[in-house]
């Protein structure tokens, strides 16, 4: 799990490297998800503050692709 932004920086860089070796992702970020850049936009994003229950759901999901 990634957060989208990180001090104010964004961590799409971090994303890109962690796609290219094939690693399983997916984003948290407590900003509007309409920011996510469009390369990313299929990925899962957890909207801060979620429950354990939502973080339960969307690990499953992405261990299950």
């Amino acid at each position: 799990m990634l957060d989208l932004n990180l001090n104010g920086n964004n961590t799409y860089e971090v994303a890109e490297a962690l796609v290219a070796c094939h690693v399983p992702l997916l984003f948290s970020t407590g900003n509007d998800l309409r920011g996510i850049n469009d390369e990313y936009r299929d990925k899962i994003t957890l909207r801060k503050p979620f429950t354990d229950q939502d973080l339960e759901r969307a690990l499953t999901r992405l261990l299950s692709q």
